[in-house]
């Protein structure tokens, strides 16, 4: 999806990508919450920059997918925002339209996450403010 984006993409969708993006950024410097729905809304908006019926028919899936996995890979604000540059290096090579990059950086961020459900690393009660509990306690 990130490859074909790269290549679809228009103004519009790279403003989403972005805007989800920031959201990220904002809640993790913040402590109003919103990160949940600003990382969805980041991979949500990649899905939609495909233009494929097929890509945008998984958004319900991909979404359900992702709040799962964040129980298990956003383990701490310091984990969502080491995740921070992975994500923003997707962006850009998305905006730049760089098919090659923009796969390459979000198998990146996917083995980051992987990565990160693997290994015990302290938790704290980041996504708690999201209304996410700890699935993996």
């Amino acid at each position: 999806a990130a490859r074909l984006a790269a290549q679809r993409a228009n103004a519009a969708d790279i403003a989403a990508i972005r805007r989800g993006y920031q959201g990220m950024v904002e809640a993790v410097d913040g402590a109003t919450g919103g990160y949940l729905e600003a990382d969805l809304t980041f991979h949500e908006a990649i899905l939609a920059a495909t233009h494929n019926q097929f890509f945008v028919a998984l958004t319900p899936a991909v979404d359900a997918l992702l709040r799962v996995s964040f129980q298990f890979s956003v383990k701490s604000r310091e984990s969502a925002r080491s995740s921070l540059p992975l994500h923003d290096k997707v962006a850009q090579a998305i905006a730049a339209g760089d098919a090659a990059k923009a796969e390459a950086a979000i198998r990146r961020l996917i083995a980051s996450a992987r990565h990160d459900v693997e290994t015990d690393m302290a938790r704290d009660d980041f996504l708690r403010i999201d209304g996410v509990h700890d699935a993996a306690a």
